[in-house]
């Protein structure tokens, strides 16, 4: 048989209850700090990776074709300005940095957090010749700053004249 002893039953009285609140609003409010810098640190490093790897895919498939490939923002139906949007890879036959209608896709990036932005240094699209170059022998760079122009996880993605691409993370911002 349960029966109360002595007047006293076992659950919590609301002292015990508010110092548990607070304790673990201390903590939530430590750790939220730690996580949103650790989730702009992760959602920087995979972004320069998949703009990397978009650049050295087109570079590969411009050299493996011997056709001259396109790399540009886009939501893959065409090019615009906005990186953020996504980014669309195709062969560029006629030489005008157009994706034309009876041109597939290669590949497509799906659009990064609207929240985020990109900078990139020169032109709003990047042709690889067929012997990997980039065309207009430009070196050019794309910057990826989550959350803020001035964000401390900011990276860049370096693309030389001659099509080597590499990260660079060392004082690296979008302004």
């Amino acid at each position: 048989m349960n029966q109360m002893k002595n007047g006293f039953n076992n659950g919590f009285t609301l002292v015990e209850l508010m110092v548990t609140l607070v304790v673990a609003g201390v903590l939530v409010g430590v750790a939220v700090p730690t996580l949103s810098s650790l989730y702009e640190s992760s959602r920087s490093s995979s972004a320069t990776s998949s703009i990397e790897s978009a650049l050295v895919f087109a570079r590969n498939q411009a050299v493996s074709f011997g056709r001259r490939v396109t790399v540009c923002p886009g939501d893959g139906s065409g090019c615009s300005t906005d990186w953020i949007g996504g980014i669309a890879i195709f062969i560029d036959d006629d030489q005008n940095g157009v994706k034309d209608n009876n041109t597939d896709v290669l590949r497509y990036i799906d659009g990064f957090n609207s929240d985020d932005f990109i900078k990139t240094s020169s032109s709003a699209m990047i042709t690889f010749n067929s012997d990997g170059l980039v065309s207009g022998s430009n070196a050019q760079t794309i910057t990826y700053c989550p959350g803020t122009t001035d964000s401390a996880y900011s990276k860049q993605v370096s693309l030389s004249a001659s099509g080597r691409v590499q990260i660079i993370s060392d004082n690296v911002n979008c302004t």
